[in-house]
């Protein structure tokens, strides 16, 4: 199995307007959203597959408060990390890669 994940956001011409969109196609369908980045509140996405569009609505909290929820669990419950270490250090490289790649630095 095997699909393609895309999140992108477009800066509206002569406005400050900002359109976000999340989309995951694969074989059968695709998924797609139009959230803002860290919406908070009712979320919308669409399930398209074969013609027909299916939409569902979840509710979803305020982003930074779930990473203090997480860090608050392992502080007082000794919780393991959501993130693990690894992730964050296999992220920062490959942040630093693209950096390098874009000229951000040498």
């Amino acid at each position: 199995m095997r699909a393609s994940f895309t999140v992108g956001m477009t800066l509206g011409e002569d406005s400050s307007a900002r359109y976000d969109n999340l989309s995951i196609f694969a074989a059968k369908g695709c998924i797609r959203s139009r959230v803002e980045y860290n919406q908070e509140g009712i979320a919308e996405y669409d399930i398209i597959k074969g013609g027909e569009v299916i939409t569902r609505r979840v509710e979803v909290p305020q982003n930074y408060s779930l990473e203090a929820d997480d860090l608050s669990l392992c502080i007082l419950k000794g919780n393991k990390p959501f993130i693990s270490p690894e992730f964050s250090i296999r992220n920062a490289r490959l942040m630093d890669q693209i950096l390098k790649k874009i000229g951000y630095w040498e």
